[in-house]
Formats: structure tokens, C-alpha cells, sequence
């Protein structure tokens, strides 16, 4: 059974953490271990750099930094230099081993750390974290720009013990930090995280990637359940609760105040309409028109239509829906100029359904109203 807990990233148990000014940290009583999913362009930060080879090389971690909405993406040669120096800063703070500290940051491409700024704030945060939810929260609250920030907690059942899985991420930035109690192998948790971003962190991305976009998780393994080292019963259990977080966390990366949700149903495969619901939650046109609260649905299929996803034009269906209410926009590609749309409107998150009828595959992508 799936519970949704409070708590966010301190509801795993072993976990602590804390927030000063535009700066978090995150901390593991033991080597927890670690995962990282990183985001799709060449222009690679410094910190995304320095956490890929961690992740890529070492099955454990023990602390996380991450920098908000400030310095700390920097790229290149002096910018790594830097990160590495961060990490090492944290490392003292902490009293932890470098190689035990992951970085993340939401800062621009190309701005250097200052190094004073948060060498400070790492050894004042060293000094205040916090198992409780306060902790969640202050780190939530330091990633997010103006407060824009969300965050999750679930337990759910591995045999007889029950484990806890929470995360963390800034709204309208890609970035989100999930912690477990769970036992589990580095491998195990790997195949997890990187199957599960397929269908929620990459379809969280309306702008396209960008440096510093990532999805860090560390598991500390003190729930006792036996440990995960196979595709079991625990395991599926584990990528349910995986789901559930991650999805909630990347609908609030993707999006401000407003959600715009594009599914595909019934397309040939499952690349086709993650490629076709990712082009509509793109588009900027049908982001405009849903902020004018008009349901653009010729937008939609002209990014449909950009793309090189096969679909037939003259049998797709549109819908428009939303706890207000659903509305069909086309059918069999006709249009069908339906009333009752601007309720459709009235809620905070609207979604876009087209049924593309060839085959059985389906997708979900998400955006933000452009307003």
C-alpha cells in the first residue's frame, strides 16, 4: 500500500537537511547509495559534471549541495576547478571524504560560484540541519526561486518493512532530489531512476534541456528491508512508489502557477508518442493561447505536425480537460468548435488528450501557461 507522509527529503530515515539563503544541503548519517539522471545538452555544468562522475564511478554518496538561484553553473575548465573546491569545502564542513558529495544548481551557465558566499553558507548549514520537516522545507525553500518549490513524501510496503521515499524540486526548473530509506544495489537503483526519467524528468521539459537539469537520488538503506538486487516484487513496489514521486515532482519542474498537460494515446509505440506529447507541451503558440485561456488546438497539431512521429492528421481526436469539466475540440481531424471551454479553463492545470488511433502507446509531457 501506497501513503502518502509528510516530511519531503527528511521523511527517509538517516536523512538531514537545511537551507541558508539561496543554498541547501542534504546529508546521509552513513554512504547512501547514489544515483543521478542528468539533462540532455552539450552545454554540461560544473556541478552536473562533477556529479555525473561521481554517480558514473562510485556507489555512494553522503552529502548534497546545491546552489538556487544564484551562482553555481559554471562551465569550463575554471568553472569545474571551482566545483571541485566547493565539493571539498562541503567535505570539511560535513566531515566526509570529497568524492562523498554530490553538487546540483539552478544558477545560469557560464556564472561562477563564490567561493566565500557559499563556503559560508555550507559551514553554517554543516552546523544546522535538521531530521525533522523543517529541514525539508528550509532546503526547498533556499532551491526555489521566490518560494517556488515542491515537495513529497510516500511510504509504501517492501515484505514486512515499511520504507520511505521523498523528494524535493524548485518549480519551473528541472532539478529534483529524492531520498530513500530503502535497501537497494547501486545497479538496481540506477535501472530505476533512468527507466523512470523517460517518462517523467525528460517529459518535464518545455524549453528543452538546459545545464544543471537533474534528478540526484541517494537511498540509505536503513528501512531493513531485505536488499534489492533483482527485478522482484520489492523492486516493482519500489518503481510504483518511484512513480508517484517523481511524476508529482516533475508536473511542478515543468510549470509555475499554471500546469499544461499534453497526452498522446494510442500511438505505434512508445517513442512515437512520447515524441508527439513532447512537441505539443512545447509549443509555444498553444502556451500562449491556453494563458488567453483558448484551447489552441490547431497549435497542437502543427508541433504534431513538425515532427517526424507518424500519425494520421484525418483520424486523430482532441480533447480539453480539467477537474472543471471535458470538451471535445476535433474528431477524426475535424474540428468541432464545442461550447463551455473557458470553464474547462477555471482550474490550475488543464490537459491537452490526443488519441492518435494507431496502436496502443501513450505518453504524457507537461508545461507551463505562458502568461
Amino acid at each position: 500500500m501506497l501513503l502518502q507522509i509528510s516530511g519531503g527529503i527528511t521523511a527517509a530515515r538517516g536523512f538531514r537537511a537545511g537551507g541558508y539563503g539561496a543554498y541547501a544541503l542534504v546529508t546521509c548519517g552513513l554512504p547512501a547509495v547514489c544515483s543521478g539522471v542528468y539533462g540532455r545538452n552539450r552545454i554540461v555544468s560544473a556541478p552536473e559534471k562533477w556529479s555525473s562522475f561521481l554517480t558514473e564511478q562510485y556507489d555512494t554518496a553522503q552529502a548534497v549541495f546545491l546552489s538556487g538561484s544564484i551562482a553555481g553553473t559554471a562551465v569550463g575548465e575554471e568553472g569545474y576547478a571551482l566545483a571541485v573546491q566547493m565539493a571539498e569545502t562541503v567535505a570539511a564542513a560535513v566531515g566526509v571524504p570529497s568524492e562523498k558529495v554530490l553538487l546540483a544548481a539552478t544558477g545560469e551557465a557560464g556564472v561562477l560560484f563564490s567561493m566565500e558566499e557559499s563556503g559560508e553558507a555550507a559551514k553554517n548549514l554543516a552546523q544546522e540541519l535538521s531530521g525533522e520537516e523543517s529541514g525539508s522545507y528550509a532546503a526547498m525553500q533556499a532551491l526555489s526561486a521566490h518560494g517556488e518549490g515542491a515537495e513529497i513524501a510516500v511510504e509504501f510496503d517492501v515484505g514486512d518493512k515499511k520504507v520511505r521515499l521523498g523528494g524535493i524540486c524548485r518549480c519551473g526548473k528541472p532539478l529534483i532530489l529524492l531520498t530513500t530509506d530503502l535497501a537497494i544495489s547501486k545497479e538496481m537503483l540506477d535501472r530505476a531512476l533512468r527507466a523512470d526519467a523517460e517518462e517523467t524528468f525528460f517529459m518535464a521539459m518545455p524549453d528543452g534541456a538546459r545545464a544543471g537539469d537533474c534528478v540526484l537520488c541517494l537511498a540509505s538503506g536503513v528501512a531493513g528491508n531485505k536488499r534489492i538486487t533483482d527485478e522482484d516484487g520489492a523492486y516493482s513496489a519500489f518503481c510504483a512508489a518511484l512513480r508517484h514521486v517523481t511524476a508529482f515532482l516533475a508536473k511542478r519542474a515543468a510549470s509555475g502557477k499554471r500546469l499544461l498537460e499534453v497526452t498522446v494515446q494510442n500511438a505505434a509505440d512508445k517513442q512515437v508518442a512520447a515524441v508527439l506529447a513532447r512537441a505539443g507541451a512545447a509549443s509555444v503558440p498553444l502556451r500562449m493561447a491556453a494563458g488567453a485561456n483558448t484551447a489552441d488546438w490547431t497549435s497542437l497539431l502543427y508541433a504534431f505536425g513538425e515532427t517526424d512521429a507518424p500519425f494520421d492528421p484525418d483520424l486523430i481526436d482532441v480533447s480539453l480537460r480539467s477537474t472543471a469539466g471535458s470538451v471535445q475540440l476535433v474528431r477524426s481531424g475535424r474540428a468541432l468548435f464545442p461550447a463551455g471551454i473557458e470553464t474547462v479553463f477555471d482550474t490550475g492545470a488543464v490537459t491537452f488528450v490526443a488519441d492518435i488511433k494507431n496502436g496502443n502507446a501513450s505518453a504524457t509531457a507537461w508545461s507551463d501557461f505562458i502568461e
